[in-house]
């Protein structure tokens, strides 16, 4: 309520992370099963006229709050900027532990690929208008699509980087920077390395270079 509210902006608790999923009010409080959860548009304007800097966290979930409902949920953030630093697009993970609860589909190569399209429409909407990217797609929706990883310099600050955003980027630049200053030489040595499986590819790609 506006009493947790209110100690985040009494305390300067900024830039702060706020999972959105939804701003349609009836999605929102379906998503989250509280039905005062559709309030959430009244609580970032709150925030952000307090001058409170906010990064929005959308865990997309196909049929639910993707497409119509996603590009709504864009819309409404965006108008929050420039206290709305970025919106992160983060797929539902699943797991095979769902006895009972909603169903839920996950992303193919299809449909990851269609919200990268959708979700780069609006970086380049938001770029000619004002300077930022603003949304981005999680590393997953990228490797599932077989999609090339944008550049380092796309995701700017990496306002979302622990949520997966970018962070494969990251990883690369620093891995180039790190193996043009470092000398060839024999190692006499076995190394395993330990990854999901969702990053698999990516860092048997890099072991090789290496």
């Amino acid at each position: 309520g506006y009493k947790d509210l209110d100690r985040i902006i009494n305390y300067r608790l900024s830039p702060i992370n706020v999972s959105v999923h939804a701003t349609d009010p009836e999605v929102r409080a379906m998503m989250l099963n509280n039905r005062n959860a559709g309030k959430i548009l009244d609580y970032i304007k709150y925030l952000t006229d307090a001058g409170i800097q906010v990064n929005a966290q959308i865990v997309l979930c196909p049929g639910i709050n993707d497409g119509e409902v996603l590009d709504r949920t864009i819309t409404d953030l965006a108008k929050f900027y420039p206290n709305l630093l970025s919106i992160a697009i983060v797929p539902v993970g699943l797991s095979k532990h769902r006895e009972g609860l909603y169903k839920l589909e996950g992303f193919n190569k299809e449909t990851a690929k269609a919200v990268i399209e959708q979700v780069e429409a609006w970086q380049k909407k938001f770029k000619a208008e004002t300077g930022s990217n603003m949304v981005f797609c999680a590393d997953e929706f990228y490797v599932k699509s077989e999609t090339p990883i944008p550049e380092y310099d796309r995701y700017e600050d990496f306002d979302q980087l622990e949520d997966g955003i970018g962070l494969l980027a990251y990883f690369t630049n620093n891995f180039k920077n790190e193996l043009a200053r470092t000398e060839p030489r024999p190692i006499n040595k076995t190394v395993s390395i330990a990854t999901g499986k969702c990053a698999y590819k990516f860092m048997r790609e890099k072991a090789d270079i290496l």
